[in-house]
């Protein structure tokens, strides 16, 4: 596919390569695999199977080619066209800078690998490999290859000249897209004359063999970079014909992780590489594919055609089979009516091309329920329809649908409510099955799915391709979105199927914000670890938190985030922290954190940033006043390498412009500031310190000396005869030698992060006292709802610091408990569901029940709106045993209904959702027989 460089003379031992694209990867092509057969006779310039490798730089794997057909393999020729193969490459080198510890140590294991020498004996003393070689012949531990530092100089001001090196660019073209290679002046006359690598061949195969597998390893993120560097490379190298079909174009990945075989030393043939792309044989003719088609929709089948059509495209024929016609459903018939099935003594198959219109001349009979449609020209889209011959005018066709051969026929889409689930948060998981009796006569090579939140307009950003008959689409948001899938073969992608559907959404309350997110460095200095806060208990309880994470590099220009790549979900109930391994020490990163209840997703945490190495921010940072001096704490910081002190910094400027800094050792976690006579705001800051230098500031802390202490005991409670008040309470007593309390600032917040904010003087008619304690009520709050407070103490210095929070629910114990579903019967003794309730434990008088159904599909989370209400003062609803179906999800919520005085109606309660499942005992008509079985939704 592709010729080689000049003669590849290693010029200078520089480091690493440049990182530019990535992309996605397909499998050999034919042509290269019937290239590379060891009975392929080599001479002239290709000398052996080695030849190749060994031209190639390190690079991809190359074969030879016999470009004129004439029984000798005279060049070397890519996998791939030229583009995508550059593409692949700068998305290995990208991937490789983004895990580079996990490079280093596969770059270690593939030096042991490679021939000992390359006829480079001095340069490979002191090369990439030469540690890692050494070791293992000393029996010692085999040390990773270090991360390389960025080449320098790869673009020289030399001057170039034809007719081999006639730019700067012309290496990076020639290089099979491998390794990054440089202009060199071989002989020293100013003129660069070859590409040369910036290591030795041993270590640039070495390194490229670790790249595959790195690649395989990290295939979700690898292929996502090599879509970007699709887009990042020139739009053409050259091959017009063949980067019609490739990976770049069409988007679909192959195999991924398959090192170049070891070479052996072979040497010989011409150091001159042609310079023309070996021309692709005509049986590979390449093809450019018509704009993908779409499924047709089999419309509705009259019961006396055939059924169920199905088409099966191949090369230049379509499959076409079917299902007999519908059974007669009159019991009593004798065979006197003239549609029944056994009257149908064959089928009449139709063809057109789309947009002509039917012709006898392609038509024909058979009596089976298949028929192969043979002659067709490739690459034409077909209509097709079938009849079922009774010999009458009015026989019936079957709807006409489409098909294409030459491309894939459309992937198959199981039951709709099984085609698309939604079992995470923001995620769409997608199931089909290979197109119609498939039996690899597709040569399908790989899938592509599109999603889109409108049935009519696709965009290739929101798309992906996968091998499996499956994928799942994430980072998505509320609402309704669609999805399609195409197989791709040899002549591209294929017909789309037809267009599935779901819904996200939910009716669960949003869990909070994560707080006092802290970062540090971890592990070997390449692990970044993460702490958090759990959301206030004013918010349902998270089942998960997603963590992501993005590269500021060394330079602070941050990559976009990622919710594909850079994202990693902890489950609540393994904590709240998380590890992120592989990242480059030096680099600043930022992390950002959410809580997640399954399908419900709150707001992001602070973003925190750190410089990997350095050791992270103190949190937890916490001012406690005296009379004339302020005692800070913090927590301690653990980080690799170790913590050897703090900068305490404080001012009475906000931006620290005139800061005083204390040093506190290693080991302190407080430290009290002494003579602060002027009684101004102090803003307070800490830093740690390790052998790496200072880390980050931690977040700002101000307060004034002289104020009074945060309140303590506080707690909150709902009012017993009042389902919409809350009394807040707590302990502050009177200090010696600060100025006396005039007041408290209570803030409250549910549902958000803002905090409402009542301030409340001591003469307040709502503040009550006794002696050093303190409640005040809050009303109209809203029912069912848990509030978190929390209380600060004021005096003429300004306000102290806040109290730990407290948390309640007015109306709480005015709710129903709801409990399971349970199978019953109704007064007709028609079998049913129903749901019951424990009353509430509240004094308030208890007017009676509002019970409320709805139905959530066949898989759970396609919930519709709440419907069938029933009041009732009994403790239980039964649902309409005439609307219950099998197979469907079923979910109840139950409330209270009280006196006006008392706040009047509850909160709801509601009941997990249960798949009811209908055995009809084989009587359709007696419903009174039938059983229902309940499964819960986990």
């Amino acid at each position: 596919m592709s010729n080689g460089t000049g003669k590849p003379k290693r010029a200078m031992q520089l480091g690493g390569a440049l990182i530019a694209v990535a992309g996605v990867l397909v499998s050999l092509t034919a042509l290269a695999s019937a290239q590379n057969t060891t009975s392929r006779f080599y001479s002239g310039n290709i000398s052996g199977p080695d030849f190749c490798t060994n031209r190639s730089l390190g690079g991809p794997v190359t074969y030879p080619l016999d470009s004129n057909n004439d029984g000798i393999a005279d060049t070397c020729s890519l996998a791939r066209t030229r583009r995508a193969t550059a593409a692949r490459q700068n998305a290995m080198e990208r991937l490789g800078g983004e895990l580079p510890l996990a490079l280093s140590l596969l770059f270690a294991e593939e030096c042991l690998k490679v021939t000992e020498t390359y006829g480079e004996p001095k340069d490979e003393a002191t090369d990439d490999c030469a540690a890692p070689r050494a070791a293992q012949a000393a029996g010692r531990t085999i040390p990773a290859v270090p991360a390389s530092p960025f080449p320098v100089g790869n673009n020289p001001p030399g001057f170039f000249s034809g007719p081999v090196v006639n730019s700067s660019a012309f290496c990076l073209n020639l290089s099979f897209g491998g390794p990054v290679t440089y202009p060199f002046d071989s002989d020293g006359d100013g003129v660069a004359d070859t590409c040369s690598l910036p290591r030795t061949r041993r270590a640039a195969i070495a390194r490229q063999n670790a790249f595959e597998r790195l690649a395989a390893a990290q295939e979700p993120l690898f292929q996502q970079l090599f879509a970007e560097e699709c887009r990042r490379v020139p739009a053409s190298f050259g091959e017009p014909a063949d980067e019609a079909t490739d990976e770049c174009a069409t988007g679909i990945v192959g195999p991924t992780g398959t090192p170049l075989p070891t070479p052996g030393s072979g040497t010989g043939g011409s150091t001159t590489p042609p310079t023309q792309r070996p021309t692709t044989p005509p049986t590979q003719r390449p093809v450019t594919p018509p704009i993908s088609p779409v499924a047709t929709n089999p419309g509705n089948y009259n019961k006396r055609a055939a059924q169920n059509m199905k088409m099966d495209p191949g090369n230049g024929q379509i499959v076409v089979s079917w299902d007999q016609v519908t059974a007669d459903d009159k019991p009593n018939d004798n065979d006197d009516d003239p549609y029944d099935r056994s009257e149908v003594y064959e089928y009449e198959v139709w063809w057109t091309p789309r947009g002509q219109g039917w012709s006898t001349t392609n038509k024909a009979f058979t009596s089976n329920q298949t028929y192969t449609i043979t002659g067709l020209t490739n690459l034409t889209t077909y209509n097709i329809r079938v009849k079922a011959s009774r010999g009458l005018s009015s026989d019936v066709f079957t709807p006409t649908l489409t098909s294409t051969p030459g491309l894939a026929g459309p992937p198959v889409w199981p039951s709709p409510d099984d085609a698309l689930t939604s079992p995470f948060y923001g995620r769409i998981t997608a199931d089909w099955d290979t197109p119609h009796d498939d039996q690899s006569d597709d040569n399908i090579s790989g899938y592509r799915i599109q999603w889109s939140t409108s049935s009519s307009s696709w965009s290739t950003s929101r798309q992906a391709s996968t091998t499996a008959s499956a994928y799942t689409i994430t980072g998505l948001s509320g609402g309704t979105h669609y999805v399609r899938v195409q197989g791709v073969n040899a002549s591209g992608p294929g017909t789309w199927s037809l267009t599935e559907r779901i819904r996200l959404t939910s009716t669960r309350p949003k869990p909070g914000q994560p707080t006092n997110l802290t970062l540090n460095t971890a592990g070997s200095g390449s692990t970044l670890s993460a702490s958090w806060t759990a959301p206030s208990s004013a918010y349902p309880d998270p089942t998960h938190y997603l963590v992501q994470w993005r590269d500021c590099f060394r330079s602070g220009s941050c990559q976009s985030w990622s919710s594909s790549t850079r994202q990693t979900a902890v489950q609540a109930s393994a904590g709240t922290s998380a590890s992120i391994p592989n990242l480059l020490g030096g680099n600043r990163y930022e992390v950002r954190v959410q809580a997640v209840n399954q399908d419900i997703i709150g707001s992001w945490s602070s973003t925190a940033r750190i410089t990997l190495g350095q050791a992270g921010a103190p949190a937890n940072v916490k001012l406690d006043p005296g009379n004339h001096n302020i005692t800070v704490t913090w927590d301690a910081v653990s980080s690799v390498p170790a913590v050897t002190g703090y900068n305490l910094q404080y001012s009475t400027s906000s931006s620290f412009s005139n800061a005083i800094q204390i040093n506190p050792a290693s080991g302190d976690t407080s430290y009290e500031i002494t003579g602060l006579n002027d009684f101004k705001v102090r803003y307070v800051r800490i830093r740690s310190i390790n052998a790496n230098g200072p880390g980050l500031w931690s977040t700002r802390a101000s307060l004034s000396p002289g104020t009074i202490d945060a309140p303590t005991n506080v707690a909150a409670d709902e009012v017993p005869d009042h389902i919409r008040k809350l009394t807040v309470s707590w302990d502050s007593a009177t200090e010696s030698g600060k100025s006396a309390l005039t007041g408290f600032k209570i803030q409250r917040r549910s549902g958000t992060s803002s905090w409402n904010t009542t301030n409340v003087n001591l003469n307040n008619s709502g503040l009550s006292k006794s002696g050093d304690s303190y409640s005040y009520t809050f009303s109209s709050l809203s029912t069912g709802v848990a509030y978190e407070v929390r209380v600060l103490a004021r005096n003429s210095r300004g306000d102290g610091p806040f109290s730990d929070s407290a948390t309640a629910t007015p109306g709480a114990s005015f709710i129903p408990s709801v409990g399971e579903l349970s199978a019953t019967t109704d007064s007709s003794s028609r079998p049913t569901i129903q749901v019951s309730w424990s009353a509430p434990s509240s004094s308030i008088t208890v007017n009676n029940y509002t019970a409320q159904w709805r139905t959530c599909g066949t898989t759970g989370y396609r919930c519709g709106g709440w419907s069938s209400s029933n009041t009732t003062t009994d403790t239980n609803s039964l649902y309409s045993a005439t609307s219950l179906r099998t197979g469907i999800y079923y979910q109840a919520r139950v409330r209270t209904n009280g006196p006006s005085a008392n706040g009047g109606i509850s909160a709801y309660d509601e009941s997990s959702k249960f798949k009811v499942t209908i055995d009809n005992n084989n009587t359709p008509s007696d419903r009174t027989d039938d059983t229902i079985t309940l499964e819960e939704l986990t």
